[in-house]
C-alpha cells in the first residue's frame, strides 16, 4: 500500500537465497516477490513489506547472511 516501508533485497544467487530465508525468519516481514536465479543479471533476491522497523531488521539480517556466506563460502 502506499506509505508501507518496502524492502529490496539483492545479491549473488547462493547468498541472496541464504539472506531472503535469514531475512525472513529474523522480522516480520511478507515476502512480496521472490527473484530466485537464475535472472538476467545472475542475481537473486526479494521484495519485502512490513513496518519500517521490520523491514530495517530483516535487511539487517539480508546484509548479515550475505556477508557470511562471501566471507565463508565452503561454511564454519
Amino acid at each position: 500500500a502506499p506509505g508501507s516501508a518496502f524492502g529490496y533485497l539483492i545479491a549473488p544467487p547462493v547468498e541472496a537465497l541464504v539472506g531472503v530465508d535469514a531475512a525472513l525468519k529474523a522480522a516480520d516481514v511478507s515476502l512480496l516477490k521472490l527473484f530466485g536465479p537464475p535472472t538476467e543479471t545472475n542475481f537473486a533476491g526479494a521484495w519485502v513489506t512490513g513496518s519500517l522497523d521490520a523491514v530495517e531488521a530483516a535487511a539487517r539480517a539480508f546484509e548479515g547472511a550475505v556477508v557470511d556466506v562471501a566471507a565463508h563460502p565452503t561454511g564454519p
